[in-house]
């Protein structure tokens, strides 16, 4: 039920903004099956839109992936979970790769994007293992490509782990 919930809520989001596809192709609007999170192919068609985006990195996953998958799904099981919780009702969470999750937030500003970090940081040290990620955070004012957005983040993300700063 929650699943559907969640996918409605996108379908309903992504009309607003006037994208070309149709919510009648679900297959367009895929959950990934480990995480209940949306995967990249829902955000595909997206064109443009006043949002902030940001793009997520769990740091040193590959450490914890290679001591065996099992361990390595739940972390992104649980991570994921926390991600969800952490945002608001009208914020999307995608899983964008293996380690790679995007936060969409419609209609916020840098210190609203700032907030969720915050809050995701938080919850992340009531976990039962240490989790430590980077981020980048790129707010939109409708006039940039929404894949565009999703690059500068990502950019962001890169360059805050490297000099260790946005890193939690």
């Amino acid at each position: 039920m929650g699943k559907l919930v969640h996918f409605l809520k996108l379908a309903s989001y992504i009309n607003k903004l006037g994208l070309d596809a149709t919510v009648k192709r679900i297959e367009d609007f895929s959950i990934d099956p480990l995480t209940g999170a949306f995967n990249r192919r829902s955000i595909e068609k997206r064109k443009r839109a006043k949002v902030a985006v940001v793009f997520i990195d769990i740091d040193g996953f590959k450490k914890i992936n290679d001591q065996g998958y099992k361990k390595g799904d739940e972390m992104l099981k649980i991570f994921a979970k926390t991600l969800k919780s952490s945002i608001r009702e009208k914020d999307i969470c995608v899983r964008y790769g293996g380690d790679e999750f995007l936060l969409i937030l419609p209609k916020a500003n840098k210190d609203d994007a700032n907030k969720a970090i915050e809050r995701i940081y938080s919850k992340s040290n009531e976990l039962f293992f240490p989790l430590k990620f980077s981020y980048g955070i790129v707010v939109g004012n409708g006039d940039e490509i929404f894949q565009d957005l999703i690059e500068k983040a990502c950019k962001e993300q890169e360059i805050y782990k490297k000099n260790k700063k946005g890193r939690f």
